[in-house]
C-alpha cells in the first residue's frame, strides 16, 4: 500500500536501456537531480554508489539484487531516511518498458498519520520525482547528451 511506482515505454531496445541505466555513474547522465554519482564498487550484487542531489545531501546506494539485461533492487540511505528502490526493465529490439518503484521505509508508526502523511504529501512529491527521472532518461536516449540540472523543472526535496 505505501510505495510510488512509474512505468513507461522507451523508443529503445531492451540492451540499450539495460546499457543506460547500469552503466557506472550513470545517474549523471539523465538524473536531473544528480550532482554526482560515485561508485565505490560496481557492477552487480553488493555494489555501491553514491548519489548526491543538487542540494548537497549525498545518499548510499547498496544494491541488494542484480539481473543483468532486467534490473536490480536496491536500498537507498540518507540518515534515518531509508527506501527500497527496485528497477524493472521489459522489452525486445523494438522497443522496452522500464518500471521504477519504490518502497519508503521512513514513514511515521502511527497508521493515521502514515496514511494521511504518505498520501497527501509523500506519494505526490515521489510521483513528481519518477516523472522527473523518466524524463531525463527519455532525453538522454534519444539526444545522447547529459541532462542540465533541474532541466524539467525543481523539486523540493533534491534541488
Amino acid at each position: 500500500m505505501y510505495f510510488v511506482h512509474h512505468r513507461e515505454r522507451f523508443e529503445v531496445s531492451q540492451a540499450t536501456l539495460w546499457a543506460a541505466i547500469s552503466e557506472e555513474g550513470g545517474l549523471e547522465n539523465y538524473h536531473p537531480f544528480c550532482r554526482s554519482n560515485i561508485s565505490f564498487s560496481w557492477p552487480g550484487p553488493g555494489s555501491v554508489d553514491q548519489l548526491t542531489y543538487l542540494n548537497g545531501r549525498a545518499f548510499q546506494r547498496d544494491i541488494k539484487h542484480w539481473k543483468d539485461g532486467v534490473g536490480y533492487d536496491l536500498v537507498i540511505r540518507y540518515k534515518n531516511l531509508e527506501t527500497e528502490v527496485s528497477w524493472e526493465i521489459e522489452g525486445s529490439d523494438r522497443g522496452s518498458y522500464l518500471r521504477i518503484k519504490l518502497v519508503p521505509r521512513f514513514l511515521h508508526r502511527n497508521p493515521i498519520i502514515k496514511f494521511f502523511v504518505f498520501s497527501l504529501y509523500i506519494r505526490p512529491q515521489l510521483k513528481n520525482y519518477l516523472r522527473h527521472i523518466f524524463a531525463g532518461l527519455n532525453f538522454f536516449l534519444a539526444n545522447g547528451r547529459k541532462v542540465a540540472p533541474n532541466q524539467f523543472g525543481k523539486h523540493p526535496w533534491f534541488s
